[in-house]
């Protein structure tokens, strides 16, 4: 393989900015933990992502823009992750906190590459930028046109050449640090930051995986999710809160000035809550008429008050544990600024008891950068791979030198779909093709459906985009977005009634394209029917369960080898088997003998899908869906499912089937 670029990862924060690399001059094969913090010794806790101005000195950013020169305190401005698009006035001239980003980016880069310069002898313009779970993808998009709009002293702009969700590099960096699990193994990650709250679930392959290009991977991003106004922000105002009540009740009546208002708020509030990580009280300097107040502030006095922010990080982790307890995680990490607060650690302990032992506090300033840079590192092997990979998609291969870096799966963080008729109800929905959670680059099963009008040339697909989880496809304005129309030409005008066959691609940039065939005639009739050569299953498909009397797993088999194509399987009746289950998952096996032994699923069977079954609401253990299996001529895979109403549940399929026999 050739020799790689260095790589910075990026982790702009709203309190610090840290970066860091993969060192280089080690070989992979050691037990060095491979990682260089990219910033001067005094820095090592990460550079202030704080912006300065005034009319005497000038911008000042980081370490200089929280120094003694940068006065008065009020010009300085915090937070800025948060305020994308805002502007400020300070000393009198008008900022735009979009430039103030971009700013404190160059000189935090431009810092890491004098580090570079010192350590390798070599510089860099490449970043793999860590963002929030909590950001939508134009917030996404415009903190990467920022950070591209940074250059180097000799005038390159900086590259974000990847990125990745902020919790589930802190994952990766654990798994990585500690070795690799010698078993797939899951991670939550609980990642409280400055600004934001985020959580990633993330499972490893210790011996990898490809890609339909063959490229190798070992990460899968199963699920994220996050809360943008929960953050070390939201902590340092509660005890601002405490030390206002305080101050007033020294004071005696007495008012502070604006400007001991801001010491207070900017400073002392901050340092007071770092200072209740390491302690059970502190003593705060709040300053009036140049006295200081004597003021004592408790660690439970503050554990109390800040109580309600905590309890909500800690219901959005058991929700994302209740909506995946088929992947349990092995370990919960925690992680973030801000996670060193040591009520966190004991309040999640006493959440999750289950887990004793297994909730782990994870370098809380250092793992996203360390993680989005591993990732860095490891998107070059994985576009090397790909340049070497063979025409087929390669089994799973063990390790080797070259690849021993962690190479995520991007994964989509939303549903994508288009928007069509349900006739029966006299509604319009959304047809799910490419569910949240879906690997890029992706393909879809094909849609079918027929031309609506005499003489049509062109189709129009209205594509949407959920913005919330497990969306309700009947509420398209609540839980929807429109991203785009895509227009369909069919090259000829078609008679009314021609059926059609659509699929939606999205490659590893999250750029959709509509692709439709023509795939019979309206006048077709029976006779092109008879004349197409029919295809038959290779292997049994089936879904596996537990057998409650033998405490087993096995394949139920609803597809049995040699049928032939289209196929509906006879309805079964699964319950549900925890209580308020959302979502039922159907694990799809293909048999990989001629007559498997249906307790054998892991001898005899291969897994080739999950398709997700969504309730539509949480529902009780027990609760009776009845499903079928649909598969195509082509040897799509379609699940239907109806609850005990006669309602038709919203199911996501993923996959074709690769071994099919023609007559």
């Amino acid at each position: 393989m050739k020799d790689q670029n260095i790589i910075i990862g990026l982790d702009f924060g709203n309190y610090c900015t840290v970066l860091s690399c993969v060192d280089q001059s080690y070989s992979v094969d050691k037990a060095t933990d491979m990682m260089r913090l990219l910033m001067p010794h005094e820095q090592a806790n990460g550079i202030p992502s704080v912006y300065f101005y005034s009319q005497k000195k000038g911008s000042l950013y980081g370490r200089d823009a929280v120094s003694m020169y940068a006065t008065p305190a009020a010009n300085r401005l915090r937070y800025l992750k948060r305020r994308l698009g805002e502007t400020a006035t300070v000393d009198g001239k008008e900022i735009l906190i979009d430039e103030a980003i971009t700013d404190i980016i160059q000189h935090c880069v431009r810092l890491a590459n004098e580090q570079l310069m010192l350590e390798f002898g070599k510089t860099t313009n490449l970043v793999t930028l860590a963002y929030p779970a909590s950001y939508k993808p134009e917030q996404l998009q415009k903190l990467i046109t920022l950070a591209e709009k940074a250059t180097l002293p000799d005038g390159t702009h900086i590259r974000v050449c990847s990125t990745i969700v902020a919790p589930a590099a802190a994952a990766i960096d654990y798994l990585e640090a500690h070795g690799r699990p010698g078993t797939e193994t899951t991670v939550l990650a609980y990642d409280l930051g400055g600004g934001s709250f985020g959580l990633s679930l993330v499972k490893i392959h210790p011996n990898g995986c490809r890609d339909e290009s063959g490229a190798l991977y070992y990460y899968d991003i199963i699920d994220q999710a996050g809360l943008a106004n929960i953050g070390g922000i939201e902590f340092d105002r509660v005890m601002y809160e405490i030390l206002l009540e305080k101050a007033d009740q020294v004071l005696n009546g007495a008012k502070l000035s604006d400007y001991e208002l801001n010491m207070l708020r900017d400073k002392e509030a901050e340092q007071a809550k770092i200072e209740l990580s390491k302690f059970n009280v502190t003593y705060p300097s709040v300053l009036h008429n140049d006295e200081n107040l004597n003021i004592e502030v408790t660690r439970a006095e503050f554990e109390e008050r800040a109580r309600p922010l905590l309890r909500r990080t800690v219901a959005l982790t058991r929700n994302m544990l209740m909506d995946h307890y088929e992947n349990a995680p092995d370990f919960i990490i925690i992680t973030g600024g801000s996670s060193e607060m040591p009520m966190v650690e004991k309040n999640l302990k006493a959440a999750f008891p289950e887990y004793a032992g297994r909730i782990i506090l994870h370098r809380p300033r250092r793992a996203i950068s360390f993680g989005a840079a591993r990732f860095g590192a490891s998107q070059q092997c994985r576009q090397a791979s790909r340049s070497d990979a063979p025409s087929e998609p390669a089994k799973p291969a063990q390790n080797t030198a070259n690849e021993s870096l962690s190479l995520v799966q991007p994964n989509l963080k939303f549903d994508i779909g288009i928007r069509v008729s349900d006739y029966q109800k006299n509604r319009r929905f959304i047809e799910t093709l490419a569910p949240a959670g879906s690997p890029l680059p992706y393909e879809s099963p094909y849609y079918f459906s027929e031309t609506s009008v005499d003489q049509q040339r062109f189709s129009v697909w209205s594509v949407y985009r959920s913005i919330v989880a497990r969306p309700d496809p009947y509420k398209i304005d609540e839980h929807y977005t429109k991203i785009m129309d895509a227009t369909v030409d069919h090259g000829v005008p078609l008679p009314k009634g021609t059926e059609t066959k659509s699929r939606m691609l999205i490659d590893t940039d999250g750029r959709i394209k509509i692709e439709s065939t023509v795939c019979k005639p309206a006048d077709d009739g029976m006779g092109a029917d008879h004349a197409r050569s029919h295809k038959r299953i290779a292997f049994d498909i089936g879904v596996r369960l537990l057998n409650p009397d033998r405490k087993e797993r096995f394949i139920e088999t609803l597809a049995p080898a040699g049928t032939t194509l289209p196929y509906e399987s006879p309805y079964h009746v699964f319950p549900t088997v925890a209580d308020h289950q959302r979502t039922s998952f159907f694990p799809i096996f293909e048999a990989k003998t001629e007559n498997p032994d249906p307790y054998k699923p892991d001898e005899d069977y291969s897994e080739i899908l999950q398709v997700t079954v969504d309730h539509g609401k949480a529902v009780p253990k027990g609760t009776q869906t009845k499903s079928k299996m649909i598969i195509n001529e082509d040897g799509f895979i379609k699940i239907e499912s109806f609850n005990a109403q006669g309602e038709k549940l919203v199911s996501h399929c993923l996959m074709r089937l690769q071994h099919l026999e023609s007559d």
